[in-house]
């Protein structure tokens, strides 16, 4: 973004490309990657702060494998888990609003079924979106 623009992308100049870049716009959302210095910066400038789908569902993945890693899960539960990660992600993908509906009802429905990791994964993803 601001790289394509200035010869640094530090918070100082990702700060100023964004306030003049957004200049008598409507302070809804700014969406982005996973660079941790867009948080805070888009905070100060009044904005909701989104992540990309693809940058969502890598965030998941990765907080997965974390859990995985630090509780040292047996292959056969991590693969449940990602299984039951794939149902939550996969409803990013959805165009159409009854059906994304009806899929969200469908899995808060079978929220007892989940992993207690995935439970906690979409609670982030329910912070951070809304």
């Amino acid at each position: 973004m601001a790289d394509a623009i200035y010869d640094t992308e530090d918070e100082t100049t990702v700060e100023k490309f964004l306030r003049e870049s957004t200049v008598n716009k409507n302070k809804v959302a700014i969406t982005t990657d996973l660079d941790k210095k867009y948080a805070s910066i888009i905070s100060k400038l009044g904005f909701k702060h989104q992540l990309c789908i693809f940058h969502t569902k890598k965030s998941l993945n990765k907080q997965l494998k974390t859990f995985k890693d630090k509780n040292r899960i047996f292959d056969e539960e991590y693969q449940e888990c990602h299984k039951q990660l794939k149902m939550i992600k996969d409803l990013f993908d959805l165009n159409d609003y009854d059906e994304f509906k009806n899929e969200v009802q469908y899995l808060i429905y079978r929220k007892e079924d989940f992993h207690p990791v995935i439970l906690q994964n979409n609670q982030k993803i329910n912070h951070s979106t809304i």
